[in-house]
């Protein structure tokens, strides 16, 4: 039992040196971690989503986000082609028929929403299956960079987690959303900041056969 709420203090204290760090540092921080504590390593991979990664997919020619969610080694899957880069693993997770054609459509639906908001940047979405109950888990991202002079810009990026948990006639959904920005003068971050904020939000639905309308959870 001692053990045991040791190893949930130090989880927790290592969880808020993340929460306060830069993103920048969130690498370097998580391999000096590993050499001292892989078990840490793990609970904060869990629950820290990490910096994301602009990657390219060689087949569309497109650029697309990555980080933990869609990771495979040191590969990406690409929301495009469903294949992984710049290295293809042949076991690699790929997301069922049903769950391939609702990230499709929430990778076009959340593209025109950043065009309509945010004008530039990059969006991705990845989808897998809820591990606890029926359902689904997604991964928004967009990440963008504003220019303010020659030497000066911002850089900011938002994770949007969403759980989908379905019992019944309840749909449950958890949603957790972390922003990281950076200003950076002549290739140094002067400021940073992070910030996350945890949603929930249960619907109750008089038919269940409703969830089989592709447009369902987008709507709610």
């Amino acid at each position: 039992m001692e053990d045991t709420k040791n190893n949930e203090g130090k989880i927790d204290a290592v969880l808020n040196i993340c929460n306060i760090l830069p993103a920048r540092l969130f690498e370097e921080t998580i391999k000096i971690l590993s050499k001292i504590d892989k078990n840490l390593t793990n609970n904060i991979l869990i629950n820290k989503e990490g910096p994301i990664k602009i990657q390219f997919d060689n087949k569309e020619k497109k650029y697309f986000l990555g980080n933990m969610f869609n990771k495979e080694k040191d590969s990406y899957r690409s929301p495009y082609t469903n294949l992984y880069y710049p290295e293809n693993f042949p076991n690699s997770y790929i997301p069922s028929d049903p769950l391939r054609s609702l990230e499709i459509l929430y990778n076009e639906v959340f593209d025109r929403y950043r065009k309509a908001y945010y004008i530039n940047g990059l969006s991705s979405v990845y989808l897998w299956p809820n591990p606890i109950e029926d359902g689904f888990v997604a991964c928004f991202m967009i990440k963008k960079k504003e220019n303010y002079s020659n030497n000066t810009y911002i850089d900011w990026e938002g994770t949007h987690l969403i759980q989908v948990n379905i019992t019944h006639s309840i749909i449950h959904y958890q949603i957790s959303t972390t922003l990281n920005i950076s200003i950076v003068q002549k290739n140094e971050t002067i400021l940073s900041a992070s910030v996350n904020k945890v949603l929930e939000n249960p619907k109750k639905i008089s038919d269940i056969n409703l969830i089989k309308d592709k447009y369902f959870h987008i709507e709610n």
